[in-house]
């Protein structure tokens, strides 16, 4: 039982560690359908700039 509550903590602490880069994903997925619902070529190019972005942030970090 001890075994399964450390297993659980462990998850706890790296899903937590993450949480903000699930955020940022998912808001960026939220952003590029939303444009795709107006326009697909404009969509295409807001997740480019958006990749961009993000393999920016992971770089630095």
């Amino acid at each position: 039982m001890m075994k399964l509550k450390t297993g659980l903590k462990r998850i706890g602490k790296a899903i937590g560690s993450h949480m903000d880069d699930l955020f940022l994903l998912l808001g960026m997925s939220l952003l590029i359908f939303g444009i795709h619902l107006i326009s697909i070529p404009a969509a295409f190019i807001a997740a480019g700039v958006l990749l961009m972005g993000f393999s920016f942030l992971l770089a630095r970090g």
